[in-house]
């Protein structure tokens, strides 16, 4: 049995993940500033709001990122192959070295691309479904 697969060991590769997606919006309260003046005091305290940060974190979705901007290099390859009569689907995972080689993340090959280039476009695409859904 001969078995392909689309990386090989040292490759370096980029990795595709979603994220969630937050976004800041400006404290109503302070309007930023991330004080505010208690009325009829020249007393200034930080906000109560925001904590003082002058905005707040929402959440806006999950969307698709490049994981790591400088990729990785794969450090393990395992395959997983499976009788027809298992009707189970064949799967082949990678290790790379900037997520864990051993005990960290386990990436699936629909997942990584060989440049940033690739990872760039498939993530552009799958954000776009992912604002169509």
């Amino acid at each position: 049995m001969k078995i392909e697969t689309k990386f090989n060991l040292d490759d370096i590769v980029y990795s595709l993940t979603k994220s969630k997606n937050r976004i800041k919006k400006t404290c109503v309260l302070c309007k930023g500033s991330g004080e505010v003046t208690i009325e009829n005091t020249n007393r200034i305290i930080s906000c109560p709001d925001c904590y003082g940060h002058g905005y707040h974190v929402e959440d806006a979705g999950e969307m698709w990122i490049i994981h790591s901007k400088s990729g990785g290099k794969i450090g393990k390859v395992e395959v997983e192959l499976y009788s027809e009569e298992y009707e189970r689907e064949n799967k082949v995972k990678y290790m790379i070295d900037s997520t864990g080689v051993g005990s960290g993340t386990v990436w699936y090959e629909e997942n990584i691309f060989k440049t940033k280039k690739e990872a760039q476009k498939e993530c552009d695409k799958r954000n776009l479904e992912l604002e169509n859904e």
